[in-house]
């Protein structure tokens, strides 16, 4: 042990200090390590399943008819599941696999109207259902867990221990939508008895957080079984209605995790310090056996020793683990695991083969703003190494007296936003008592985002403590733009896109009659107006463009990987975002075009004063 010490306070001083750009380098590729990969179905055919009524095929891809209820179709291929019920042949569907706890990713398909499930264990069901114009949403609703259902009951109360979702987040239907399901099976004693319910420990929906450590104390209605085992397969419910599901993952957990043996800590006398110290030549302070980690002090401002965790780290299953150690903005330190400095990991380990662990951690200053220690294996959730979870990313919660409503009028809200991790500092978000709400860059003259519901703008991180990050959060189902330049002349149909016009000048903005600002830009001689103004039947918000200039510009809509247009003259970009709309009225038409490796929407403006006009629908 002693040598193995003395190696590891050597790596510590090459790791704290000095410069190793082939390191860096490196260490810049493995942040993209969060996971370990889930388990993909692969939808070439249904061999994932078990034999099952013609109502479930193998499809290419998935349309709904808009005008239509439960009416969608697929297209020759594969890659997409999907369920058109129909008379003697609408069964539900099973995986051949079982599962106990389970973590579950997949996109489905609503079309108008329709109505479907997914049964974790074939016994506890998440709804699936066509929400997207429900104000107040029940168990019976998308995201929802539905309820029980007790025959023997006086009516009216054979229903009970349904969860509605504690928002809709539901989009609308034709759009693919995304759902996570983390789900903990019930467990049981050896003789059989129940010790723990089946719990939903996490569910979204679109993004959104929709339940989470929601118990569900026996099987749901409709369930495929009564009684409650251990292991069970996945059941998606076949006779309902039609649903369309892709890109269908999950991974599978046992009741199993890492273990620590001669394990020893050690606390060193040391000031903030802007690298680990060589412990050799610092005073300790304590030095004892302990059977876990704990960081616990490191939250305190006025803790600023430098802790020292030694032993070996065992793992109960041979296979790849990924480990993760961050400690930025405040903290310094190195965990080696099995010899190699960990930063985001993937090693394997064997069962039989207990391996050296060290971690070493200092304070820079008072508080350590980014932290992360976490591991994940097979057959074992990520979770923190540390064993009270007592270090773990900043985050900082809604503060409702700082919410602003616009229930009782439009309402305009400058601040800095983040759009797609980067940082807008001149930015006006606007606010409607319909509900619908958007965000606007005036630097770039662009449309950044659109959201709906009560949520309208959280101003928490612009009022907490010193309100240093000045950041605004805008609502939970928010729909990001393309946020760039979206106006640009271009010498042809071919010219790549620059997604920052520093010939853009922002002039101003007056207001409409409904309180609702009119953007005027100035881009490269063109005098272009922005107005929006929300649709009341459903979640959707027109934009009203007039152009007028002296020569011809484009106007770019979005990019993504696909664009495509509908029979109906609707464009829907990247099939899990949103749909855009074009008024009869225009007489400029969009089109479809690839530029690097991504296909845009665009449309090109003629000289002289013109007008655009679409509805983006989510």
């Amino acid at each position: 042990m002693k040598n193995y010490m003395s190696c590891f306070l050597f790596l510590i001083l090459v790791s704290s200090c000095g410069e190793q750009k082939n390191s860096d380098q490196v260490t810049q590729q493995q942040k993209a390590i969060e996971h370990l990969p889930f388990t993909q179905i692969e939808l070439q055919n249904l061999d994932a399943f078990e034999p099952v009524t013609e109502n479930w095929t193998i499809v290419g891809d998935a349309e709904v008819d808009q005008s239509l209820p439960k009416k969608i179709k697929g297209t020759s291929g594969t890659g997409v599941l999907l369920n058109i019920p129909k008379k003697g042949s609408r069964k539900n569907l099973f995986t051949n696999f079982e599962h106990g706890d389970i973590e579950l990713d997949l996109d489905v398909m609503m079309p108008i109207g329709s109505n479907s499930g997914i049964y974790l264990q074939g016994r506890y069901e998440i709804q699936l259902f066509d929400s997207w114009k429900i104000k107040e949403p029940t168990y019976s609703d998308m995201g929802a867990i539905y309820q029980r259902w007790d025959k023997t009951a006086e009516k009216g109360k054979q229903g009970y221990e349904g969860h509605p979702p504690a928002i809709n987040a539901s989009k609308a239907p034709g759009l693919w939508q995304h759902i996570k399901i983390k789900f903990s099976a019930p467990t049981f004693n050896k003789a059989g008895n129940k010790t723990k319910n089946a719990k939903f420990d996490e569910v979204w929906l679109n993004g959104v957080l929709l339940h989470e450590n929601i118990e569900v104390t026996g099987p749901t209605r409709a369930a495929a079984f009564d009684t409650e085992i251990p292991m069970a397969p996945i059941m998606i419910q076949g006779d309902h209605g039609p649903v369309a599901l892709k890109n269908i993952k999950y991974k599978l957990y046992k009741k199993q995790n890492i273990t620590f043996s001669d394990l020893n800590f050690k606390e060193h006398n040391t000031t903030y310090e802007e690298k680990i110290p060589n412990l050799n030549m610092v005073e300790e302070s304590k030095n004892e056996t302990v059977k876990a980690i704990s960081l616990e002090n490191l939250k305190s401002r006025s803790y600023n020793k430098t802790l020292l965790y030694t032993g070996k780290l065992h793992v109960p299953e041979t296979g790849e683990y990924l480990f993760n150690f961050k400690a930025d903005g405040g903290g310094i330190g190195v965990l080696l695991i099995n010899n190699d400095t960990i930063k985001s990991n993937i090693m394997t380990l064997t069962k039989e083969a207990p391996v050296p662990f060290s971690l070493a951690i200092s304070k820079a200053k008072p508080l350590i703003e980014h932290f992360e220690l976490s591991f994940e294996g097979p057959g074992i959730k990520k979770q923190s190494l540390d064993s009270k979870l007592s270090l773990s990313e900043k985050t900082i919660k809604t503060d409702k007296s700082m919410t602003v409503s616009a229930k009782e009028g439009a309402i305009v809200q400058r601040s800095f936003l983040r759009h797609h991790g980067e940082i807008r500092t001149h930015c006006i978000s606007v606010g409607t008592p319909e509900g619908i709400h958007y965000a606007y860059d005036m630097n770039l003259g662009s449309l950044l985002s659109v959201w709906s519901g009560d949520d309208f703008f959280d101003a928490t991180l612009m009022w907490t403590s010193r309100g240093g990050e000045q950041f605004g959060r805008t609502g939970a189902l928010t729909m990001p733009m393309f946020g760039y330049s979206e106006f640009a002349s271009l010498k042809d149909n071919k010219t790549p896109w620059v997604s920052k016009n520093d010939a853009t000048k922002f002039i101003g903005y007056d207001f409409d009659s409904n309180g609702r600002p009119i953007f005027t830009n100035i881009i490269e001689g063109t005098t272009i107006t922005n107005e929006f103004s929300p649709i009341v039947k459903h979640r959707g918000i027109n934009r009203n463009i007039t152009t007028n200039g002296t020569k011809e510009l484009f106007h770019k809509i979005n990019e993504g990987e696909s664009i495509k247009l509908l029979k109906d003259g609707t464009y829907i970009i990247n099939n899990d975002s949103y749909f855009v709309k074009f008024s009869n009225k225009n007489s400029i038409k969009p089109f479809i075009r690839k530029s690097n490796g991504k296909e845009e929407l665009l449309v090109k403006i003629p000289s002289g004063k013109q007008i655009i006009n679409y509805t983006i629908i989510w």
